[in-house]
């Protein structure tokens, strides 16, 4: 494996603040609309819509999510396939694009590198993987200063028809008989774990969220609680 050496230290950049996640977890669709070319421009905007609330918050799009909108303020990826297939639509996005994807070499990006364990990593040099973007972007949230996390579209389950997600964009089909969640479900323990003893508070919104690990409340009542003080 071609390594970077250009590897990113994470600036502090939201200190105190409330940072809000956006995953891929298909809950965000509630238009009834099956995503295709011809309507998922209604889809997007749809969705942005119901997001309204966190347009003038910080927040980071975890892969497909940056396609939102002008309102989300970072990319955050860590699969160098995914930026291969979005390429052409990253390099309009406005924001800042970062990755933990050590064979990354656009010079553009920001490269975080990361360790396959579980939990928050306090090195603002690495992220842990925590099986997936979506644990790997609440590590970075707690480099760049948050005190709140709140996450949407952190559904991790995939329905009975084989989908998981609001979008269709990913090229290459689940090929594993069981679903990858499982793995993934593990890291968030840790996660908890390791924000509760830094006073970082964690809220999913994601009501019917297969995480259990921390409290939900939908995500109007999450934003008025982290964003009137």
């Amino acid at each position: 494996m071609v390594k970077t050496d250009n590897y990113w230290t994470v600036q502090k950049l939201w200190p105190d603040s409330t940072v809000f996640i956006v995953g891929g977890g298909k809950s965000l669709n509630r238009t009834g609309l099956q995503w295709n070319e011809t309507n998922k421009g209604e889809i997007l905007q749809a969705i942005s819509n119901d997001l309204s609330c966190i347009h003038d918050k910080r927040v980071i799009g975890v892969n497909d999510s940056f396609k939102l909108g002008d309102w989300i303020d970072i990319c955050f990826y860590g699969d160098t396939r995914w930026f291969d297939w979005n390429v052409d639509a990253i390099t309009k996005f406005s924001g800042l694009v970062i990755c933990c994807h050590p064979q990354n070499k656009v010079d553009w990006i920001k490269t975080v590198d990361r360790e396959n364990g579980f939990g928050i990593n306090r090195n603002p040099k690495l992220v842990n993987w925590n099986k997936s973007s979506g644990g790997a972007a609440i590590n970075l949230a707690v480099h760049l200063g948050a005190k709140n996390i709140v996450l949407i579209g952190f559904d991790m389950f995939m329905e009975a028809d084989g989908e998981d997600n609001w979008h269709k964009e990913h090229k290459i089909l689940n090929k594993v008989k069981s679903s990858p969640y499982e793995r993934m479900l593990k890291a968030f323990a840790e996660i908890k774990h390791d924000t509760d003893s830094i006073g970082i508070r964690i809220i999913n919104t994601s009501l019917t969220s297969r995480i259990e690990d921390f409290e939900k409340m939908p995500l109007e009542e999450a934003v008025g609680e982290c964003c009137n003080d």
